[in-house]
């Protein structure tokens, strides 16, 4: 049998895990806007019939035995009707930019529409970045910065990219991802 004492500490602890401690903090809103791209529609139609084209050949491909398992194959995949953006604020004085929400993205960057402004809170990694996305691309340099998501979320030293160059991101200042 247990020792009483044994028992006890073992009863608090299932006591304890059963029971979690909920911390209470206030909510952090983020406002995100949706963009409906109603001039660009002409080219949806094009998008979407190249990725019916490319699913097409895959199926084909796969039933009359062609299809090799380490292929790659590349189907386009993009949402050109709506995108979400969303205002960040980089920097200590904070500057507000306009950036397109990708969560498919790792990197974070601006510059595309409005220049970054080096501040009191900016640093220079002098690292070198460079994405292409199915849509545009950019090339820059890396800096850690203060930068501020709605009401209530700062995250000091995050890494972003700025750009010196990019292609393909009309309206937008750049990216968060």
């Amino acid at each position: 049998m247990f020792p009483s004492s044994l028992l006890a500490t073992l009863t608090l602890a299932l006591a304890v895990a059963a029971n979690p401690v909920v911390v209470r903090e206030p909510l952090i809103s983020l406002p995100i806007a949706k963009r409906v791209n109603a001039t660009g529609t002409g080219n949806l139609l094009g998008h979407d019939q190249a990725r019916a084209r490319g699913l097409r050949q895959l199926a084909e491909a796969k039933i009359s035995g062609s299809f090799k398992s380490d292929a790659v194959v590349s189907v386009p995949a993009t949402n050109g009707l709506v995108d979400y953006v969303v205002n960040v604020q980089v920097g200590t004085p904070a500057t507000t930019f306009s950036l397109l929400v990708d969560t498919g993205s790792s990197n974070t960057w601006v510059g595309a529409g409005k220049a970054f402004r080096s501040t009191s809170s900016s640093v220079q990694t002098r690292d070198r970045v460079s994405v292409t996305y199915g849509s545009g691309d950019f090339s820059g340099t890396e800096f850690t910065d203060t930068v501020s998501l709605g009401s209530g979320l700062s995250i000091n030293s995050q890494s972003i990219g700025v750009a010196s160059r990019s292609d393909g991101f009309d309206g937008v200042d750049g990216i968060l991802g």
